[in-house]
């Protein structure tokens, strides 16, 4: 009898112990509650609010449940809910995790306090009502999606702290009319301002140092761009689809510009600075365009780079240029003949086809490969010289060329392609520097001689 007595009074004084113990830690191990509206998580230090069960409208966010802060709204926390017309966050928040608030299609109002740190991907995307949005200096990266297809969104408030824009953040927010970018910002992740078509302005901080691929592309209304001080990289479509962007001021420090980066714009007049090495095929189709600088360093012409320039009348290639690449020039017709730079190896296939302006040109020495189609339908070519150094000449390089009348080939010429003189309406002797039948003429055209005439030993 006393063996049990003590048993049952040692169990109770256990049961009491482990009972004061859950007590005191007041369900601070992750236990689920629900109150105000939320059901939230409470751990020992701070709060999680993991679903909203509330009726919508104006919605504030408790700064503490149970004694802990709350600090985490989980993934999903709003989502889908198209009732909520305003929300308030607490400064004592620190984490929005990814689409905590998408599809909060009724949501007009958001001030993201001081104090948050991280937010996820999604967060705010497919917002459609948001219009005005402040972000804090605690936010170092918006994530991607961030603003996702926010339709109404007129107005972003940046501060100091921002490094990064992740892609699509702001994609297709088709109100917005401005962009103050922070000091501190570095990158402007892919297609970040995709779509924004009331985008007027854009003026960079003298932070930026990347635009990356197509971050401000399909922006309709763009008219001006003006670049900072530390930008060092344009990638590939930045401002394609621009059709409206007629101002570019670029500064002295950027390094690359990659392809289409303003391709079919409304340029008239560009200059890019010298320290610019890597440029790639970025005025395609700029229609308006009649004058360009480029930069003395650069040491290929990309190909495509003026195709459709049907304006520009000059361009001086830089003398350290080795390569024009495939249909540089394609199509500009107003063009008059560029001096060919000293150091020219080779001229791409269909590089000058249709600049019909070009009377007389001459090669350097240097050159030893010229494409296929290169002067096609040039069609007041009269003179061409050839340099002495020429290696190849490709199929239909000279077609349709009506009004030239003579031509000399070196005697380095080793290969011409089918062709390459065909509809040469004028021509009448092609001479060759070489001994006869050394190359086959069989399918060079019609209508002309050929005279072989080898150098002297």
């Amino acid at each position: 009898m006393k063996n049990i007595l003590v048993k049952t009074v040692s169990t109770v004084v256990v049961f009491v112990l482990l009972a004061t113990v859950f007590v005191g830690c007041g369900g601070k191990d992750g236990t689920v509650f629900e109150s105000d509206g939320f059901k939230y998580k409470v751990y020992s230090d701070h709060v999680e609010l993991i679903e909203y069960v509330g009726n919508g409208g104006k919605v504030t966010v408790p700064d503490s449940l149970k004694g802990e802060h709350v600090t985490v709204l989980a993934e999903g926390l709003f989502k889908n809910r198209s009732n909520i017309t305003e929300i308030t966050i607490p400064s004592s928040v620190t984490d929005i995790q990814a689409e905590a608030f998408s599809h909060c299609t009724a949501l007009n109002v958001v001030n993201v306090p001081e104090g948050v740190k991280t937010m996820g991907t999604g967060v705010f995307s497919f917002c459609s009502a948001l219009k005005l949005v402040t972000l804090p200096s605690t936010v170092a990266v918006l994530p991607d999606n961030a603003f996702y297809q926010c339709f109404s969104l007129e107005r972003v408030e940046f501060k100091s702290g921002l490094t990064e824009i992740k892609p699509y953040g702001f994609y297709q927010c088709r109100a917005l009319t401005s962009v103050n970018f922070p000091d501190t910002l570095k990158t402007v992740g892919k297609y970040a301002f995709c779509g924004c078509s009331a985008l007027e302005t854009v003026t960079l901080s003298d932070s930026i140092e990347t635009l990356s691929q197509g971050c401000f592309e399909e922006c309709s209304k763009l008219t001006s761009f003006t670049s900072g001080k530390g930008l060092k990289t344009i990638e590939d479509n930045v401002f394609v689809m621009c059709p409206k962007l007629s101002s570019v001021t670029l500064n002295d420090g950027l390094c690359k510009i990659g392809n289409n980066v303003f391709a079919d714009s409304s340029i008239a007049e560009i200059v890019f600075p010298d320290t610019v090495k890597d440029l790639g095929s970025c005025l395609t189709g700029c229609k308006l365009l009649t004058s360009v600088k480029l930069p003395q360093s650069m040491g290929v012409l990309a190909k495509s780079m003026f195709e459709g320039c049907k304006l520009l009348e000059t361009v001086e290639i830089p003398s350290q240029v080795t390569a024009i690449g495939d249909r540089a020039f394609f199509g500009c017709e107003k063009l008059q003949v560029p001096t060919m730079p000293e150091k020219l190896v080779m001229v791409g296939d269909n590089a000058f086809t249709q600049c019909i302006k070009f009377d007389k040109i001459t090669f350097p020495d240097s050159l030893q490969s010229i494409g296929k189609g290169s002067f096609s339908q040039c069609v007041t070519l009269t003179d061409v010289n050839l340099g002495n150094g020429l290696i190849s000449i490709g199929e239909g390089a000279f077609e349709s060329c009506w009004k030239m009348r003579y031509i000399t080939l070196p005697a380095t010429v080793s290969r011409v392609g089918d062709n390459a003189f065909k509809s040469c309406s004028y021509l009448r002797v092609i001479t060759i520097k070489q001994e006869k039948d050394s190359l086959d003429t069989s399918k060079w055209g019609q209508g002309f001689s050929i005279t072989w005439k080898p150098d002297k030993q």
